[in-house]
């Protein structure tokens, strides 16, 4: 995890030679996420980017590197353009917010999924992403005037190393 403004490209940058020199990207199941740890706040443009990849349970992880388990949950996702991204969150969001049958949750990390990791570490307009905000069953159950739409993407359970905090 890195905290400076400009955190996403500092961690892709730390995080990358990693993952390449391990080959964790040429595992099975290799999976490659990131989200803001804190997100930036109105008066504080300075935010963390930590960046999570899956690894076997039995892989050991080296430092500066540590391993978490993180315990999954339940998304709604959109995939976007890097371009869209800030729209792309806005939309999810207002679908969330809108839906009668989920509301978000705020005990779960919203998450940025790097849907092909070689078009990400190339830093090119083609790179896409899944964004995947948490969300749980309404408290009040479903609203009966909302359309039905597709199911929330569910995240399975993972182990994954990262980067501990550089100060800025």
């Amino acid at each position: 995890r890195s905290s400076e403004a400009s955190d996403v490209y500092k961690s892709k940058r730390m995080m990358t030679p990693y993952i390449l020199s391990k080959g964790l990207n040429r595992l099975a199941g290799f999976r490659h996420f990131g989200f803001n740890s804190p997100s930036p706040s109105e008066n504080n443009p300075v935010y963390g980017y930590e960046l999570w990849v899956t690894v076997p349970e039995d892989y050991p992880v080296e430092a500066p590197c540590e391993k978490k388990v993180f315990k999954g949950g339940l998304y709604a996702s959109v995939t976007t353009g890097i371009g869209e991204i800030g729209e792309r969150w806005g939309q999810l969001h207002q679908w969330v917010m809108a839906h009668g049958s989920y509301e978000m949750d705020p005990d779960t990390p919203w998450l940025e999924e790097c849907v092909n990791f070689d078009t990400f570490i190339s830093g090119g307009p083609d790179m896409q992403l899944d964004l995947l905000q948490p969300i749980r069953p309404h408290k009040q159950g479903p609203m009966p005037s909302q359309p039905a739409l597709p199911p929330p993407v569910t995240a399975r359970p993972q182990e994954a190393p990262c980067l501990p905090t550089i100060p800025g």
